[in-house]
């Protein structure tokens, strides 16, 4: 069950332009190698497309990706990576890194990896919030969505001037090149509820730290 995040989301409309999967809990285990350890896309995340590359047409399961081209994890569980061991929310989250993006190319081009769909924002919309573990940043129709940190894993961006229109929702990968850092994510929302304002954000920083200040003083005087 996915915990409450304090935030408002809209339930998507069935229509052909909705976004889908947003959860990631779409995910259908069915082996393409159960030796190798892949699933295929339209199974392990279906709605979603990703970065093109050397090895992003398959989603690996079952087995962690070797090598420095650009990778694709359905996390559960049972499926471990180096840098999570569960997923973010629910059953399944969806992990990835960038890398190379053709490993016989000369010189070497670096890609950096996302998933992407097309959808309609829905109306009445305000805000987008995620779990999200790295670095990553987030588009829609080639817009960035500037991304402010909420509570531990939980990011929000500003769509209030985007509701109501369709577009590619894009999600990508941005740490620094060749590091090898891979981005985890969950439980991708839509909510009426508009983003705090950056000087609320200011203020309950400055009356926490001015809190803390006081209680070690008078822990201190006792």
């Amino acid at each position: 069950m996915k915990k409450e995040i304090v935030l408002a989301s809209i339930a998507l409309a069935s229509t052909a332009s909705a976004f889908t999967n947003l959860d990631f809990e779409s995910a259908a285990v069915v082996s393409n190698d159960p030796t190798f350890g892949f699933l295929d896309w339209s199974l392990a995340v279906p709605g979603w497309n990703h970065s093109k590359g050397n090895d992003t047409s398959v989603v690996y399961y079952g087995s962690s990706h070797l090598g420095t081209t650009q990778a694709y994890s359905l996390l559960d569980t049972a499926n471990p990576q180096h840098f999570t061991d569960a997923p973010l929310e629910g059953n399944y989250s969806i992990t990835f890194r960038s890398g190379d993006f053709d490993l016989f190319a000369d010189p070497i081009v670096y890609g950096h990896a996302f998933i992407a769909q097309e959808g309609t924002i829905p109306v009445g919309t305000r805000s987008l919030s995620l779990l999200a573990q790295g670095e990553f940043q987030v588009f829609f129709d080639g817009n960035e969505i500037l991304m402010s940190e909420g509570s531990a894993d939980l990011r929000i961006g500003d769509l209030t001037p985007y509701q109501g229109s369709t577009g590619e929702l894009k999600i990508m990968e941005s740490g620094p090149e060749w590091s090898g850092s891979a981005v985890v994510l969950d439980n991708i929302l839509f909510s009426t509820t508009p983003i705090p304002e950056s000087n609320n954000y200011t203020l309950l920083l400055s009356l926490s730290i001015i809190a803390l200040i006081g209680l070690n003083r008078s822990n201190q005087s006792k």
